[in-house]
């Protein structure tokens, strides 16, 4: 918000102004007209909306029309289908949202709980941008994903929506006094005192509380000649891919299951998915890894991403009174999977996929 105040002269976002900035190449905004400094995406992925936003977009982003958007950024790099182009190398956030942005996702909204996300940002869009480059394989072309980064593009301004000025209001900020703001309980308990006329009771239980609206800050830019409308932007690049991704994404089709004598677990042997030049490679030499469930499919764990070996010959120790892990044999690679405490791996993976 200081950001905000700082701006001079002021600068005013209208419909037509908003849509087109958001729309437009992101390298040509002016100084001016964003910030991707003031907030940090360590800061925004704390919330649930992020988080939960993120999840949906590690799921899908490679969605149908995810990959013809990333067929579009390659066309726009002048990719003819057959040569090498690199995306996402620059990590600028304007060069990543002009040159490398595949999908996105709404996140966060005006019912949401009362807190920091919503007071800074309310809602935005959540957008994934990939890191890699195309290659051929056997007359046909791939493009190798290196990392996977996500960011969020906002704008701060104090446009009410059309839901608000179509009725003739402002939209609403909530209610402010210089210690914070109400969450919505008590947000309701001022808005019914106020209309019944309850100023007393009001004077004593919210001292110094005020409704605040979009107009209210308007009318200071008018006054002041001062507080300019801007667009934020948040990136993080997630460098897990190059590790997790060819274990993180299970072929249920070429997939081959085994089961213990009791019935308690299930281990799933996988191939290796190319979804980075090593692990292109590693499949095309037939290497797998394997995933446990229990009785009910619940995800457990899963084989280190770190080796890999051939499943075309081997013996499975499913968990015994003297033995509490699944193990593999051979023992080329450590394939075992601790049943009571997962890796590190087997967390994030479990947080992606299941």
């Amino acid at each position: 918000m200081e950001h905000w105040f700082s701006i001079k002269p002021l600068f005013v976002f209208n419909g037509e102004i908003k849509k087109s900035l958001l729309l437009s190449d992101a390298r040509n905004l002016t100084l001016s007209q964003y910030n991707k400094d003031i907030v940090k995406m360590n800061w925004a992925v704390k919330h649930q909306q992020v988080e939960d936003g993120i999840d949906y977009l590690i799921k899908h982003w490679n969605s149908e029309r995810g990959v013809e958007q990333l067929r579009s950024r390659l066309k726009q790099a002048h990719w003819d289908g057959e040569n090498t182009i690199f995306l996402g190398r620059n990590k600028d956030v304007l060069e990543i949202d002009a040159t490398a942005q595949v999908n996105i996702k709404k996140v966060g909204g005006f019912f949401d709980t009362i807190d920091d996300w919503y007071g800074a940002i309310g809602n935005a869009t959540l957008k994934v941008a990939v890191s890699g480059f195309t290659t051929t394989f056997n007359n046909s072309p791939y493009f190798i994903v290196e990392e996977v980064g996500f960011y969020l593009k906002d704008t701060y301004d104090f446009l009410s929506d059309k839901k608000w000025t179509g009725w003739g209001m402002s939209e609403p900020l909530g209610i402010w006094s210089k210690s914070g703001v109400l969450d919505k309980s008590k947000s309701s308990i001022y808005i019914s005192s106020y209309t019944q006329g309850l100023f007393g009771s009001l004077a004593r239980e919210f001292s110094g509380y005020v409704p605040v609206e979009n107009d209210d800050f308007r009318a200071w830019q008018e006054k002041h000649n001062s507080g300019g409308d801007y667009i934020v932007f948040l990136l993080t690049f997630l460098f897990w891919w190059l590790i997790l991704s060819p274990v993180s994404f299970p072929d249920n089709e070429n997939s081959y299951s085994s089961y213990s004598h009791d019935g308690k677990w299930k281990l799933v042997t996988v191939p290796i998915s190319p979804t980075t030049p090593l692990s292109f490679i590693q499949e095309m030499g037939d290497k797998s890894y394997v995933i446990l469930f229990d009785s009910d499919s619940k995800y457990i764990g899963q084989s280190t991403p770190f080796c890999f070996m051939r499943m075309d010959d081997y013996n499975i120790l499913f968990p015994s009174k003297t033995y509490k892990n699944v193990g593999v044999l051979p023992e080329d690679c450590d394939y075992d999977i601790p049943i009571n405490e997962k890796k590190w791996w087997s967390k994030v993976i479990g947080f992606i996929s299941y």
